[in-house]
Order: structure tokens, then sequence, then C-alpha cells
């Protein structure tokens, strides 16, 4: 029998920017998130509300440390957008609303 422990030696604290965004049609968007401290370091995994999957890369968007750029939005790329911020077991969450204007 193999036992494995996980410890969190340090809670990550994790920082997302802007918290709101207000756009128009074909703007690029860009939500920024910076993972500060944490052992081990988090990992950082972007969705949208009500979706269960990570949101797939594309000509339009792109997902990449923590940094989630979406290219001439649309008024299909209104919601919520969810950071999932993993670390061993533990799951955290931050939400950032875009509105379309």
């Amino acid at each position: 029998m193999i036992v494995v422990f996980f410890f969190v030696i340090e809670i990550p604290q994790v920082y997302v920017y802007p918290q709101t965004i207000i756009y128009s049609n074909q703007w690029n968007i860009t939500l920024t998130c910076v993972g500060m401290a944490g052992i081990p370091r988090p990992l950082l995994i972007w969705r949208r509300q009500n979706s269960l999957n990570p949101i797939e890369q594309s000509s339009k968007i792109q997902s990449q440390n923590g940094i989630l750029t979406i290219m001439m939005a649309t008024k299909d790329d209104d919601g919520i957008q969810i950071l999932h911020t993993h670390i061993n077991f533990l799951v955290f969450y931050r939400f950032l609303r875009v509105y379309w204007k």
C-alpha cells in the first residue's frame, strides 16, 4: 500500500484585475490574474459561468499564465468569467463580470 500526503505550506494570494469590464463591440479585453506566493504554486484556470470546461484557446481567446484575452469581443462574450486557483486538492474562486455596453 502506498500512502501519499499533500501539504499546502502557504495559501496563495490571488489578485484579479480589473474586477469588472464594460466594453463595446470589437474591443480587446484582458483579464489578469496574479498568483502571489503559495507553496506549491497554484494552477490558474479560466472558465465561463455555467461551463464545467476550461476556456479553450482559439484565435479569439487566449489564456496563458493567468491572463485571459478576448480578441474583438462581441455581445456573446458578455457574462461572468471564473478563475479557478488550484493548489493540491484546494480550489479557490474569483469571479469577474464582463458587461456589454
